[in-house]
């Protein structure tokens, strides 16, 4: 038999959530949300890439579509973080993989004289295109305040 306790106001309450088990509750929610954008993104940008008829600017054209379906779907999603950690993620993570896969021909080209700069480089700009444009597809759905 489980135990009563007393409430606030005096109330006897069952199985009443706590507020620390509330806020884990909304942390874990949270958080998840920014998780399966970011997975998403991915997903998205990976698939975009792999079509070789497009141009390598073709993912951005979804990013703005995935900004503007948060703000409909009312998603709590930190778009422009979200968006450049899944744009440096897999621009980095692709040029890695072609990196060791042909042996560094391909970054040896470059001569910046070494591949991690030529790897974080291209992080860098997949990632602020990619947050730019999921944040610029959010900001075109938002409702703008009067001033």
């Amino acid at each position: 038999m489980k135990k009563l306790k007393k409430g606030v106001a005096g109330n006897l309450s069952l199985n009443k959530p706590s507020l620390k088990y509330m806020k884990k509750q909304h942390f874990m929610h949270k958080y998840s949300a920014n998780l399966l954008a970011f997975v998403s993104i991915a997903a998205i940008i990976t698939f975009c890439m792999k079509i070789e008829v497009l141009p390598w600017w073709t993912f951005i054209i979804p990013m703005v579509a995935g900004g503007i379906l948060i703000v409909i779907k009312k998603w709590n999603v930190a778009c422009f973080p979200v968006g450049f950690l899944a744009g440096f993620a897999v621009w980095a993570g692709g040029n890695l993989y072609y990196h060791k896969i042909y042996g560094g021909a391909i970054l040896g080209r470059l001569d910046l004289g070494n591949a991690a700069i030529a790897i974080l480089f291209a992080g860098i700009i997949g990632g602020l295109l990619t947050g730019l444009a999921l944040y610029t597809g959010k900001a075109f759905m938002q409702e703008r305040k009067p001033a």
